[in-house]
């Protein structure tokens, strides 16, 4: 699972080209770079409170069920996005999401029995040109329906800044589905969204070629993250 597109950053006054690099993490492995971007996004964006170690993390991180992606210039981590599958039982408590929206049991009596909520999405707040924040956000997102599309999930989740629920309704059509005064270490409001995976998937491939991918990411995708039970390290 690879994304190399030819972006071009604008950078004292120069133009150059340089690849972007995804690579996936498993608990376990060494994710401080990840943790350290996440907490200069977050804080950033005036959603969670200074720690002196400069890191954000928590111990969803290190559950077997997690699945870790980060983007790289180059060394620098510019980008990171979080995985984590449950099974659609509040006592499982491997999504965040959980521990907060009693709604999620309700999923399990529809039917749905691989649930998966996209969290901790982060970009370096320093990066100001627009189109490469776009392809990298871009290009995580990708990935990460890729992984969730190798791990059979039947069901998506995001839990979103009340601000932003137009914008997910609109774009991927997910619900509404319940609501809280703060979600598990962040400092904001949250509303949980969730879409059945295989319309959430149907959408994807007729909104945008960008997102389309084929049998055989999907593929690698499962033998890199699920074939080792996500116990290795691995890199795309």
């Amino acid at each position: 699972m690879s994304f190399k597109p030819p972006l071009v950053l604008q950078h004292q006054g120069q133009k150059s080209k340089f690849p972007l690099d995804l690579k996936v993490f498993a608990p376990g492995t060494d994710k401080t770079d990840i943790y350290r971007l996440r907490y200069r996004a977050f804080r950033e964006a005036q959603l969670i409170l200074p720690r002196e170690d400069g890191l954000f993390f928590d111990d969803y991180d290190e559950l077997e069920t997690t699945c870790t992606l980060a983007a790289f210039n180059g060394d620098a981590c510019v980008g990171s996005f979080r995985l984590t599958f449950g099974e659609g039982r509040p006592g499982a408590a491997s999504m965040p999401c959980q521990s907060i929206f009693p709604a999620i049991g309700a999923l399990e009596e529809q039917g749905y029995r691989r649930l998966v909520e996209f969290t901790r999405m982060a970009v370096a707040p320093e990066i100001t040109n627009t189109s490469f924040r776009t392809t990298l956000y871009a290009s995580l997102v990708r990935a990460g329906l890729i992984i969730a599309h190798a791990g059979e999930a039947d069901y998506g989740l995001i839990s979103v800044n009340p601000s932003q629920v137009r914008f997910y309704e609109m774009m991927c059509g997910f619900k509404a589905l319940a609501r809280a005064d703060a979600y598990p270490g962040i400092n904001a409001p949250a509303v949980l969204m969730g879409r059945n995976f295989r319309a959430l998937n149907a959408r994807r491939v007729a909104q945008n070629p960008f997102f389309r991918f084929s049998a055989l990411e999907v593929s690698d995708a499962r033998t890199l993250v699920f074939a080792t039970a996500m116990g290795e390290a691995a890199t795309a």
